[in-house]
């Protein structure tokens, strides 16, 4: 199955069950050198997904999920029926797993959450003009800025800064997705969600 049909189909997984308030798509992450495929905030906790099609290698995906678990509070894989075993071996074991059928995701694998976040690479999600105004800190590089920030402040309190941004940037456009979108969604629904501009917060 290609990528985007399985995107498809988590997107409406996640719009079924209700409880998503934000959805966002290619979200960039540790200091550039990853983009999530999909992220969604449902519950207050922030889940980050790797979609692996029928045509995707697995050969980056251990690093990837080091990545992904450093700021994701649930971490998943979401990948083509040929790639399950292989996924097994390769993802730790509080990653979860699904796998794609044409007409719904089958969960292999429940993900646990991690209790354990990378402070930096939480901070480094957020612009520097939204971190210096949650953080009342200034700094001339925004790596030296997260430095500092991380230094004052609790895991904790980064954490909820974080759902607070990604919340005011992508749940507006989120909500009109599930006003608009039926049961079933569409690629059309898809490329319409993704393509909405998210609010500024530079």
């Amino acid at each position: 199955m290609k990528e985007l049909d399985i995107k498809r189909l988590l997107v409406q997984k996640l719009a079924q069950e209700g409880s998503t308030n934000a959805l966002a798509s290619e979200f960039p992450f540790d200091f550039g050198r990853r983009r999530a495929d999909l992220i969604s905030i449902a519950d207050d906790k922030l889940s980050g997904y790797e979609i692996k099609s029928y045509f995707d290698k697995l050969t980056n995906l251990a690093v990837q999920l080091k990545s992904y678990i450093s700021v994701f509070d649930y971490v998943y894989v979401v990948c083509d029926e040929r790639h399950l075993s292989k996924v097994r071996e390769i993802a730790p074991s509080k990653v979860g797993i699904y796998i794609a059928h044409d007409r719904s995701l089958v969960l292999k694998r429940k993900a646990k959450i991690n209790n354990r976040l990378n402070k930096l690479v939480m901070l480094d999600v957020m612009p520097s003009p939204f971190l210096k105004q949650c953080f009342k800190l200034s700094a001339k590089s925004k790596f030296e800025l997260c430095q500092k920030i991380s230094a004052v402040s609790k895991e904790k309190e980064i954490r909820r800064v974080l759902l607070h941004y990604i919340n005011l940037r992508y749940a507006t456009q989120t909500k009109l997705f599930h006003n608009d979108t039926s049961d079933l969604v569409t690629l059309d629904d898809v490329f319409s969600l993704f393509s909405a501009p998210p609010r500024n917060l530079e």
